[in-house]
């Protein structure tokens, strides 16, 4: 059994806060950069803090190389973007299915 199986919450789950920024400057274009997103996780009334998330999101109808974009902000991010968009190849449309316009990755964090 693992020490994560013993764990219990820092507080009242009810009493978790998230607090979210949104980062995509309006002169940057979709083949710039991607949309961010960070979410913080705190108790409330000065408990600790929780954890953190962070999203990146891509707008796959706007963005001419949505793997490149991607590998360019992060080396994980590029591994995502790689499995994700493995269905398109150079000079091709985007072939999958998805009624989404935009990708989302992420990635998060626990701290206790």
């Amino acid at each position: 059994m693992s020490d994560q199986d013993d764990r219990t919450p820092p507080g009242d789950p009810s009493s978790i806060t998230l607090t979210y920024q949104h980062r995509h400057y309006w002169w940057f274009s979709a083949d710039d950069a991607p949309e961010t997103w960070h979410v913080s996780a705190d108790i409330d009334d000065g408990g600790p803090h929780v954890g953190d998330m962070d999203i990146t999101l891509v707008d796959t109808y706007e963005t001419h190389d949505p793997f490149a974009l991607l590998d360019g902000q992060d080396a994980e991010l590029g591994h995502v973007a790689e499995t994700v968009f493995a269905q398109v190849t150079a000079g091709s449309t985007r072939t999958s299915t998805s009624n989404s316009s935009r990708s989302a990755a992420g990635s998060s964090s626990c701290t206790r």
